[in-house]
Formats: C-alpha cells, sequence, structure tokens
C-alpha cells in the first residue's frame, strides 16, 4: 500500500476515496483476526491500526526526556486499562 502525504491526497482529489480504503482494509483485517485467529476485538485492533491507519512512529521519538516517556507509557497503560469503544453503524448518532 503507497501512502502518500495528505496534500497530495488533497492535490489529486483522491482524499475521502483512499481515508475509505484504509477504513475497509483495516476493518477487514479486524474482523479476519477475530474470526480466523481468536483475537479479541482490542488486540485485533492493536494489530490492524498500525498497519493501515496510524501514522508511524516520528523519527525523533527517540529524543523523548525521561518524564515525556513516563507520560506516554502511563497513557499507553491507561488505553490497554480502558480501551475505546468503538459504536457501529447499527448504534444511530450519538450526538441525537
Amino acid at each position: 500500500m503507497r501512502r502518500l502525504p495528505a496534500a497530495t491526497l488533497i492535490a489529486e482529489g483522491t482524499l475521502a476515496e483512499n481515508l475509505h480504503g484504509a477504513a475497509s482494509l483495516a476493518q477487514a483485517e479486524i474482523e479476519h483476526l477475530m474470526k480466523y485467529e481468536n483475537y479479541p476485538e482490542w488486540a485485533a485492533r492493536e494489530v490492524a491500526l498500525p498497519l493501515f491507519i496510524l501514522l508511524p512512529p516520528e523519527a525523533d521519538a527517540d529524543d523523548l526526556d525521561a518524564e515525556q516517556r513516563e507520560e506516554l507509557a502511563e497513557k499507553e497503560r491507561q488505553y490497554h486499562k480502558n480501551p475505546p469503544v468503538f459504536l457501529d453503524e447499527s448504534d444511530g448518532d450519538p450526538n441525537q
């Protein structure tokens, strides 16, 4: 899968199409992992999202000071304790 900067995709007029494609690929991978590999949903997301949705780590991520590393580690621990709940379309609009 080729990754292009958002500005390039906007200029080409293909940003929405690429976002939809990445989301579809991620969802398909999550469903595959859950159905055929017996992953729990949270673990399937942990595998699929970095492949299709999340940006790779920044090159200077190793340059964080100890306080920043600890802050990130704490956020990571909290995320794993309370993974986000994702609504599907059948749940309706949560803002109504």
